[in-house]
């Protein structure tokens, strides 16, 4: 484990980390509002690294696939990962409201 035997430290982080996911999602939202590919590219980007870091791999996949199809320009896809970014998030804070 990256954290070695402190829970504490670990419970921080991921609690750092929600607010900060929240404003790049809102970022991917804003782009893809304005139907700007280089705007959800740049937050999925971003979105992507520290989702991995503190082990929130569904929304790592998610928004690392969101980044490759903006790369791509394929609003289909980002259609579709972009409906699903709430729902990431709610069990990415149910998760972080049960670390004790």
């Amino acid at each position: 484990c990256m954290f070695g035997k402190d829970p504490g430290t670990f419970r921080e982080i991921v609690r750092e980390f929600v607010p900060a996911a929240q404003e790049n999602v809102d970022k991917i939202r804003t782009g893809w509002s304005e139907r700007s590919a280089e705007k959800i590219q740049a937050a999925s980007h971003k979105l992507k690294s520290s989702a991995r870091s503190v082990g929130a791999h569904d929304l790592a996949e998610t928004v690392a696939a969101l980044e490759a199809a903006s790369r791509a320009n394929d609003w289909r896809s980002i259609d579709e990962g972009v409906s699903s970014l709430g729902e990431l998030m709610r069990d990415v804070e149910v998760f972080v409201d049960g670390l004790q």
